[in-house]
């Protein structure tokens, strides 16, 4: 089974929003908040929507809202693919 790693977000943040701002997602920013990151809520969701269409999962728009870092989205994800929660999603 797929595990959605930090290079792929990285990946995905710059299909959604540009490729300078994928640069702001990288193993310092991973408990940093997205607004933080500069990617507001609309882009988070554009972000959220193109995981769910590559990846064949599903996340509920409430659970957006509580996935506020790139570490939190990316260990909902790999839960999502049937990954433990703990493990580590980086490259």
């Amino acid at each position: 089974m797929k595990e959605f790693t930090l290079a792929d977000l990285r990946q995905t943040v710059a299909a959604c929003v540009g490729t300078g701002n994928a640069d702001v997602v990288d193993e310092a920013s991973l408990d940093v908040s997205f607004k933080d990151l500069g990617l507001d809520s609309l882009a988070l969701y554009e972000l959220v929507t193109r995981i769910q269409d590559d990846l064949s999962v599903s996340i509920a728009d409430e659970e957006i809202d509580e996935l506020k870092t790139p570490r939190l989205l990316l260990g909902h994800v790999n839960e999502l693919l049937g990954r433990p929660a703990g493990q580590r999603a980086d490259a």
